[in-house]
């Protein structure tokens, strides 16, 4: 009875018109973007003008429909800024005769219809069996208590589709759409206590949010590469010369999850002849060790391009939404040289308030040592990767923080950026801003 019609897709920011498609018995539609409304309108073209701020920022719009009484018949929502993967998965929990969870039902959707390779499933971190995705037995469950069913479709190309319900606790079954996953960080020698002694740890808007369930799991890291640093890793021994060089088409993946790490261009690319802004291109799927960070540096073929093509904001930004698209623990790595250019439509610090508003932490490393340590407009101090020893260096702090990190899942359906810790709250911190010792807060 209700839905958008505009769609908003990447990075928005700006001011420009909200659309909605209507039908009986709805006449009225009030549009809302953050809780603050936007206006009712009445009739065609059924729209509002929406200004969504000078930068990118997470936002929620809702539109809801009304009838001749004024009555709600219809409410459709809309995430912007927040990243969409490339496939899409859903978990249905059926009940046995005395409504304990039995089993899990699997639902997903690729844009080509690709059959899954493989589906992940855990129950509090546990692996759960699949022998029929339709009909997944879930083994007896303490219900007083909260669980997370977590479920990873893997299909060809490496593209993976995921989704979360929460069972049990003072609540009935929750879908991923009602929860909300936020990144932390442990503080050294600090371990999380159980479900129920975090309650009151997180607020959003004053509001305490129940914690659901916490994951390790794995990790999503994104390098994104400054152009002008790509001739200046002359301290860092190349891998074997004869290894093939890798290009932007990702193979099916034979190994079972794992950490990924990936190489973004800061160059957009348009498919011949097509218009709009252009897409960043993506390396194949790595792991997250000092040599597969090597084989990045020399291995990934960057396309040819002028200093005024690149964007590296945008680029950091669209890094921050693809790390932290799986809900994963995440990160993003900027690489620079001695003097980036950037024609980005939004600024660095823009780029930086967008990957906090995520809680994607952003490392930032140079191979030219006369300028690590010295402040880069918009980015900071640079950490020092200019040989061997420096880059084991700079990747072993990254998984340092990487394996401190927890995804904690709140119940409710919130903005990111919203979330913050109560007061008295020492064992963890939000994973947010430039990281240049995992523990420095």
């Amino acid at each position: 009875m209700i839905a958008f019609q505009t769609l908003f897709l990447g990075l928005v920011f700006g001011t420009g018109p909200v659309q909605v498609m209507v039908s009986p018995p709805v006449v009225t539609a009030e549009i809302f973007l953050d809780g603050a409304s936007l206006g009712v309108v009445r009739g065609a073209p059924w729209e509002v003008g929406c200004d969504f701020g000078a930068a990118p920022q997470p936002h929620e719009l809702v539109a809801v429909g009304r009838d001749a009484e004024g009555k709600e018949v219809a409410r459709a929502r809309q995430w912007v800024n927040l990243p969409r993967p490339a496939a899409e998965a859903r978990v249905v929990v059926e009940p046995d005769a005395r409504g304990a969870p039995a089993f899990a039902r699997l639902a997903w959707h690729t844009i080509d219809d690709a059959k899954p390779k493989r589906f992940d499933v855990t129950l509090d971190g546990r692996e759960v069996p699949v022998e029929d995705p339709q009909r997944i037995p879930l083994p007896a469950l303490d219900l007083t208590r909260s669980h997370l069913l977590a479920v990873e479709v893997v299909f060809p190309g490496g593209v993976v589709a995921r989704t979360e319900a929460s069972l049990g606790g003072d609540v009935k079954a929750r879908a991923a759409s009602d929860l909300t996953a936020v990144a932390v960080v442990l503080r050294p020698g600090r371990t999380l206590p159980p479900l129920d002694a975090m309650r009151g740890w997180f607020r959003s808007d004053g509001r305490p949010l129940r914690v659901v369930g916490v994951e390790e799991g794995h990790s999503d890291v994104i390098v994104v590469f400054d152009q002008d640093s790509l001739g200046r890793f002359r301290g860092i021994t190349p891998p074997n010369p004869f290894s093939p060089a890798m290009t932007t088409t990702i193979p099916i993946q034979a190994s079972k999850g794992g950490n990924r790490l990936y190489g973004l261009w800061a160059v957009p690319q348009r498919p011949q002849g097509a218009a709009g802004p252009g897409l960043f291109s993506l390396s194949i799927p790595l792991d997250t060790d000092v040599d597969d960070v090597r084989a990045l540096i020399f291995r990934f073929n960057f396309p040819a391009a002028g200093p005024r093509q690149q964007q590296l904001a945008n680029a950091v930004a669209t890094a921050g939404m693809q790390a932290a698209a799986l809900n994963r623990r995440r990160a993003v790595v900027l690489i620079v040289g001695e003097a980036p250019a950037d024609a980005s439509t939004i600024s660095a610090t823009a780029a930086r308030a967008y990957l906090e508003s995520l809680d994607v932490p952003l490392f930032v490393w140079t191979p030219e040592r006369r300028i690590a340590g010295l402040a880069l407009p918009g980015w900071g101090r640079p950490d020092d990767i200019s040989t061997d020893l420096q880059l084991q260096g700079g990747v072993t702090r990254l998984q340092n923080a990487l394996a401190a990190q927890r995804i904690v899942w709140l119940a409710g359906s919130v903005l990111p950026q919203s979330v913050t810790l109560a007061p008295g709250v020492t064992q963890v911190f939000m994973a947010r801003g430039v990281v240049r010792e995992p523990h420095a807060r």
